[in-house]
């Protein structure tokens, strides 16, 4: 069986980290669980590299997960480190095949996106869910969840991405760097098993990819955070001190919309912009 020998595959290729680390390893359908490691990104970049890219699909299905209880390097944007009390959030790499040119990564972005903020919405009954650009989700002023997403690109198309989710669910307690940090146990006074949460996630994922691509910008920008606010920014090409800025959208390739007081339209880069905190 295809679901066996991935098995034997896994476990051969990762039992040298198993040896020195001694990780505790559990295998289920479509799902790698590691109690302890660096990041889930990279160790599932790592684990599909082992593998022949044009036949990935073979030995890995759509949503293909690695799960981890606890990351000691865990990834965000921009180099930054992503932090989570063990055991007690989602912190999750899926792997997928989106079949898009890579102009077309944004809208990897923003199904992903679009689909944690529905599943916070209607799954738990929790108001004011935002999509804070370009890879953050918020409850009212505080952060719930981020995405890292990496795509491996071939020729033309989008060979595989790699989406990584850290969500918080029963972690109630932040440290002090982190003032502004939520979890769906704060808001709602209850905790969930986690694993739970993933597979209801994942359905949610697969019915947001269905979406056309007017239907998934609508959504998008319905759950954009400060959209249509004036609200203070710094924008290095426009100027070195706060400039006030009120977000109008995103285009297709992901860049954030913005005017100034003037109606002149600014477009940035996620490396071009900064949200200037209350």
């Amino acid at each position: 069986m295809i679901f066996i020998s991935l098995i034997i595959k896994i476990i051969k290729i990762h039992k040298k980290f198993l040896v020195v680390t001694k990780f505790n390893v559990k295998i289920m359908e479509s799902h790698l669980h590691v109690q302890r490691l660096s990041s889930t990104n990279t160790y599932l970049k790592d684990l599909a590299g082992n593998y022949p890219q044009d036949e990935l699909q073979k030995f890995f299905p759509p949503y293909f997960a690695v799960t981890a209880d606890e990351q000691e390097a865990g990834r965000g944007q921009q180099g930054k480190k992503w932090e989570s009390e063990p055991q007690k959030n989602l912190l999750a790499s899926f792997l997928l095949y989106p079949n898009l040119p890579p102009n077309k990564q944004f809208t990897v972005c923003q199904s992903i996106s679009v689909a944690i903020a529905e599943f916070i919405q209607e799954q738990f009954s929790i108001p004011n869910v935002y999509i804070k650009w370009s890879n953050d989700i918020y409850i009212g002023e505080k952060k719930a969840a981020g995405i890292l997403i990496e795509h491996f690109i071939c020729g033309e198309t989008i060979n595989y991405t790699i989406a990584g989710i850290g969500m918080n669910i029963n972690q109630t307690v932040f440290p002090p760097h982190l003032p502004n940090a939520t979890s769906l146990c704060l808001e709602t006074g209850l905790k969930y098993d986690v694993f739970d949460c993933m597979n209801r996630l994942i359905e949610k994922l697969k019915q947001t990819e269905k979406l056309s691509s007017t239907e998934l910008m609508t959504k998008y920008l319905s759950y954009l955070y400060k959209k249509d606010v004036f609200s203070n920014f710094i924008v290095p090409k426009v100027s070195n001190a706060p400039v006030s800025l009120k977000i109008k959208g995103v285009n297709e390739f992901g860049l954030l919309e913005l005017l100034d007081k003037t109606n002149t339209l600014h477009r940035c880069a996620f490396n071009e912009i900064a949200f200037l905190a209350k």
